[in-house]
C-alpha cells in the first residue's frame, strides 16, 4: 500500500527546469514533499535509481508529469518514469497520478508526447490540469499544487486511524521536518539566511498566506473532524497566521507540540482549558481620533523597551499583556498559555468596544512559539492583523486576515 505521506515524483524536461523550480517552491508551500532529479538523485545508475524510487511504496505517493513537447524525446520519462508511474497507478494503492499538459499542449499532445508507454491505460483517462500560460504563470502552478495538495490530504485521511491527529510541521528557519510530519509547510526558501536579516518580503508573506489558507480550507474539507497536531521551527509571524487559519470558532482542534530549551515538550492548546497565569493588562490610551490599535504580549522578553524603534501609527490605544514583573525567566505551563490567549482576545476587544478601535490591529511579541499559535486563533474578530518580527528591533512581518 502507498504510503500517503511519501513524496511527490516530479517529471520533467531540462528545458523546462526554470518552471519545475518554482512548481517545487509552491508545493514545499502547501505542504507537500518532493522527489526531483536536481535535488534527490543519488550516485547510482540513474535509470536504477529512478526506477527504485518510483517503485518505492514507502517513498512516493504520487507524480506529476510536466509534459512539455520536449518529453517526446526522452527515453527516460516515457520508458522508465512514465512506465513505472502507470506501473504503481494500475495496482489502484493509493497512488495519485497528475498529468500536466505544459509549454502550449492540449491534453491529446501531450499524451501523444508521452508516447505508449502507460501499459493498459488511456492517457487521456488520467487526472490532468492544464496551465493558461506558456511558460505557467503563478496562479497555474498554484492550481496545480493545489490539486496535488488535496489528493494528498485526502489519501492521508482514509490512511490515519479514527482519533488520529493530522500531523503538521511549519519551516521557516530551516527546511527540516519531523518523520512523522504528514504535511510539511515548507516556507524556508522565502527567508533571508542571514541571521541578522531573516525575513520574508511583503509580496512573499502574501503568496504565503494565500497557500497557508487554501492548505487550511483544504484541511477541513478533506478531513473533517479531524483534529490537527502542529509543530515547527518558525517566526512568530508565521505561527500567528496558522492560528489565525483555523480559529477556536471553525470547529477544527488545533494544538502545539511546544518545545522548552531543556528539551522537553508539552502539547498546547484551547481545548485543554486554562488556568490562572497572573499576567495583567495594562492600558494607554493616546490618540482620539485613531482607529488602530496596538497589543503587545511579553512572555520571553519586555516588549516594551524595544517596540516604539521605528515609525509607527498614532494609536487609539495600546494594550500590554505581560507578568507583573516582565522578565525573560516567565515560564508558561499549557493552561496558563490558554489564559494568556484569552487575556489578548479580551484586550482585543476593549481596544475595539471601550476606545473606538475598530481598525487595525498591531500585534507585537515576545513569546513561546506555541502561544502566538493560541493568540491566533482568538483574532476572529479582527479584520486585518500587522504582525511585527523582532530582528534588531521590530518590523513589519505578515498582515493577516483572520477567517
Amino acid at each position: 500500500m502507498t504510503d500517503a505521506c511519501g513524496k511527490v515524483f516530479i517529471s520533467y524536461k531540462r528545458e523546462r527546469q526554470d518552471e519545475i523550480a518554482e512548481l517545487v517552491r509552491v508545493l514545499h508551500e502547501h505542504g507537500v514533499p518532493t522527489w526531483r532529479d536536481v535535488d534527490d538523485l543519488g550516485n547510482g545508475q540513474t535509470e536504477a535509481e529512478i526506477d527504485r524510487v518510483m517503485m518505492d511504496e514507502g517513498a512516493t505517493c504520487g507524480a506529476v508529469f510536466w509534459a512539455s513537447p520536449e518529453v517526446e524525446h526522452s527515453p527516460v520519462i516515457r520508458r522508465i518514469e512514465l512506465r513505472g508511474a502507470a506501473a504503481r497507478y494500475g495496482r489502484a494503492n493509493g497512488f495519485d497520478l497528475l498529468l500536466v499538459p505544459a509549454g502550449g499542449s492540449s491534453y491529446a499532445e501531450a499524451a501523444e508526447a508521452l508516447g505508449q508507454y502507460a501499459g493498459i491505460h488511456d492517457l487521456r483517462t488520467f487526472n490532468h490540469a492544464t496551465p493558461t500560460s506558456n511558460p505557467a504563470s503563478p496562479e497555474d502552478l498554484v492550481a496545480v499544487a493545489a490539486r496535488v495538495s488535496r489528493a494528498r490530504l485526502k489519501a492521508i485521511h482514509k490512511q490515519l486511524a479514527p482519533g488520529e491527529p493530522l500531523r503538521i510541521h511549519l519551516s521557516t528557519r530551516d527546511d527540516a521536518a519531523p518523520v512523522d510530519a504528514a504535511l510539511h509547510l515548507n516556507w524556508h526558501h522565502h527567508f533571508k539566511t542571514s541571521a541578522q536579516s531573516r525575513q520574508a518580503s511583503p509580496d512573499a508573506w502574501d503568496r504565503l498566506l494565500g497557500a497557508l489558507a487554501r492548505t487550511t480550507a483544504a484541511i477541513r474539507r478533506e478531513m473533517p473532524g479531524r483534529a490537527i497536531l502542529a509543530s515547527g521551527n518558525a517566526a512568530l509571524p508565521a505561527t500567528v497566521a496558522l492560528g489565525a487559519s483555523l480559529p477556536t470558532t471553525a470547529g477544527t482542534t488545533l494544538s502545539w507540540i511546544q518545545r522548552f530549551p531543556e528539551g522537553q515538550e508539552e502539547t498546547w492548546s484551547h481545548s485543554i482549558g486554562a488556568a490562572e497565569s497572573g499576567f495583567v493588562t495594562t492600558e494607554a490610551a493616546s490618540e482620539p481620533s485613531g482607529t488602530e490599535a496596538a497589543v503587545l504580549v511579553s512572555v520571553t522578553g519586555d516588549v516594551q523597551r524595544r517596540w516604539r524603534e521605528r515609525p509607527l501609527p498614532n494609536f487609539r490605544v495600546a494594550m500590554h499583556v505581560s507578568a507583573p514583573e516582565p522578565s525573560p525567566k516567565v515560564s508558561l505551563s499549557a493552561p496558563q498559555a490558554a489564559d494568556v490567549a484569552k487575556m489578548v482576545e479580551v484586550a482585543i476587544r476593549r481596544a475595539r468596544d471601550h476606545y473606538g478601535a475598530v481598525g487595525r490591529l498591531h500585534l507585537f511579541l515576545a513569546v513561546p512559539d506555541g502561544l502566538s499559535m493560541l493568540i491566533g486563533q482568538k483574532l476572529n474578530t479582527v479584520t486585518e492583523v500587522q504582525t511585527y518580527e523582532f530582528i534588531d528591533g521590530y518590523s513589519p512581518a505578515a498582515l493577516v486576515h483572520p477567517s
